[in-house]
């Protein structure tokens, strides 16, 4: 945006809900937690310093839940049926959901500045 001497826009990193909590059944994704932490800590820091720089772009994040995607699948290979079972018995957000986000974000009218958008799926 820099080299093209762009002076407005919008930067909208993807976190996640790990990113702002731990809970004792995610022990076996401590690490992800803390890289999805380090992406809103980046995200602030970018924020801050384009703000400084008197800059119009601005910068958000969005922080999703549990998302019905291949995500899982990655994480836990060879553990497709319990994946699959989980899935079914609990509540997912779908892709359109995030993508949702991400324009409910960019619609927002220019006095308001959207800084983290934290959500997940309904309980």
């Amino acid at each position: 945006m820099k080299t093209d001497e762009l002076d407005d826009g919008h930067i909208i990193n993807i976190g996640s809900l790990a990113g702002h909590m731990i809970k004792k059944e995610w022990s076996d994704v401590y690490f992800y937690s803390g890289t999805k932490a380090m992406v809103k800590t980046l995200t602030d820091g970018l924020r801050h310093e384009l703000r400084e720089s008197g800059s119009n772009i601005q910068v958000s994040m969005i922080s999703p839940g549990a998302v019905m995607s291949e995500f899982q699948h990655r994480m836990y290979p060879g553990h497709r049926e319990e994946i699959l079972a989980y899935q079914q018995n609990h509540q997912m957000m779908t892709v359109n959901d995030v993508a949702d986000m991400v324009l409910y974000i960019l619609k927002a009218p220019p006095r308001v500045r959207m800084y983290d958008a934290i959500f997940g799926p309904k309980d």
